[in-house]
Parts: structure tokens; sequence; C-alpha cells
């Protein structure tokens, strides 16, 4: 009982940081286009 609980927790514990590092790269990566939409329009002649 007390084996299937920590598995249960440590399976938890994986679902939750793979879904904070998925949250977190999709942050990085809106926030990197962001950047080059705004470099690339800064820039002179950049489209």
């Amino acid at each position: 009982m007390a084996r299937h609980d920590r598995q249960g927790a440590r399976e938890f514990a994986d679902r939750r940081e793979a879904v904070a590092g998925r949250s977190v790269r999709r942050r990085n990566t809106r926030e990197a286009m962001k950047n080059d939409r705004w470099h690339t329009s800064a820039e002179p002649g950049g489209v």
C-alpha cells in the first residue's frame, strides 16, 4: 500500500515536471518569437 502510494506520488511529480517544462518551453518560444518580431520590425528594411 505504501509502496503504491509512493509510486503514484512519483508519477504525479514526473507529470507535474513535464507540464511545467512544457509551459516554460512554450513561454520561452513565445518570448523568442516576440523578440524576433520586434527586432525584425525595428531593423531598417526589415520585414
